[in-house]
């Protein structure tokens, strides 16, 4: 993995001001946006995704640096659907008011649960590694019914239990990387259990 070449002080002052300009952006864009906007669940959580695998690929720091916002944003609009016991509930069909796409599969009487909740604590993962390699802190998300906010390394090993109780097969999973796992073999890999794909 390529290290960003900036310095941690550049950076964090760069994501303070792209920050409050990506802000005032986003806030200008859905006042005047269709105020029934048809959007993706999955795809929103992945960009963070495929932005942390742009910089590790390019070592470009200043696009991810500028983009870390908008990669936050889609989880705190997400953190609205974490039930209490830090299970992502599905939207709605994206027919219904408030409704979403999900395109895990076009199925439609396929039960989306345990695979999105997957996808939500993959990107989380993903979104805390990419503030480790910006050498910015790592942000802080709510949860409505959350005490306090939880750092992403929090709710990934919160959601994560709640994902094991919830569907028992996932028990034997791994839905979590560390950062030095994800360029070394799992230590589940030697155990003969299943582990995530490439990072």
């Amino acid at each position: 993995m390529r290290a960003c070449t900036s310095s941690r002080s550049r950076t964090l002052a760069a994501t303070s001001s792209v920050s409050d300009r990506c802000r005032q952006s986003v806030s200008s864009a859905l006042s005047t946006a269709d105020p029934t906007p048809s959007t993706s669940v999955d795809y929103s959580l992945l960009f963070g995704v495929a932005l942390f695998d742009y910089v590790k690929a390019s070592g470009d720091c200043s696009t991810g640096v500028d983009l870390f916002p908008i990669a936050v944003r889609q989880f705190e609009l997400a953190m609205a659907r974490v039930g209490p016991d830090f299970i992502y509930n599905l939207p709605p069909p994206v027919e219904e008011e408030g409704g979403q796409w999900v395109f895990i599969d076009w199925q439609e009487t396929l039960d989306k649960a345990a695979s999105i909740h997957a996808v939500v604590v993959f990107a989380l993962r993903s979104l805390s590694e990419l503030a480790v390699l910006l050498g910015i802190p790592s942000p802080t998300l709510h949860p409505p019914y959350a005490s306090a906010p939880l750092t992403l390394d929090e709710l990934v090993k919160e959601m994560t239990a709640a994902a094991r109780s919830a569907w028992p097969l996932l028990g034997r999973l791994s839905l979590t990387r560390s950062v030095a796992s994800s360029s070394a073999a799992s230590p589940a890999s030697s155990a003969g259990r299943p582990t995530p794909g490439p990072s």
